[in-house]
């Protein structure tokens, strides 16, 4: 067992702004589409992940980002908002996780999910070499088998 499976870590959930398209009678929240939007500043996420990553802690390899709706930027033409915030989680070896409703018109949903799937490549890159090293270890047990039945 490896310390890092019994050892309590620490998560950074960021609530990066209170507008959401929806408004739901359950949200504990209190989150709604009459509020402004009003994100939180960038440069204030660059420095709460860097005392995130340096505390001297077990920390979680992501970063959770919550609302509101976390894709609120969007619905404001403030599309590079999440692709500037992924940017910063990816360069300091953090994964992004949103939280959304993905309750998106048709417009945007292209938008969103085309920047998603560009963070989830870059971010699949940092677990590449573990599937590399089981592909290694599965040839390197299998190619005596497969020597004997030549």
């Amino acid at each position: 067992m490896i310390w890092r499976d019994v050892m309590p870590r620490m998560n950074l959930a960021l609530k990066i702004t209170n507008w959401c398209n929806l408004c739901c009678a359950h949200c504990c929240e209190r989150s709604h589409a009459k509020e402004q939007l009003n994100l939180m500043p960038v440069g204030q996420i660059e420095k709460y992940i860097e005392q995130y990553k340096n505390m001297g802690i077990p920390v979680w390899d992501y970063i959770t980002f919550t609302g509101g709706e976390s894709m609120a930027p969007y619905f404001f033409n403030r599309g590079d908002y999440i692709p500037t915030v992924s940017k910063i989680c990816i360069n300091n070896g953090f994964v992004p996780a949103f939280k959304t409703n993905a309750k998106w018109n048709l417009g945007l949903t292209n938008r969103i999910l085309k920047d998603i799937a560009d963070v989830v490549h870059k971010t699949i890159a940092k677990y590449h070499w573990i599937y590399r090293l089981m592909n290694i270890m599965i040839i390197c047990m299998m190619l005596p088998m497969l020597l004997n039945k030549l």
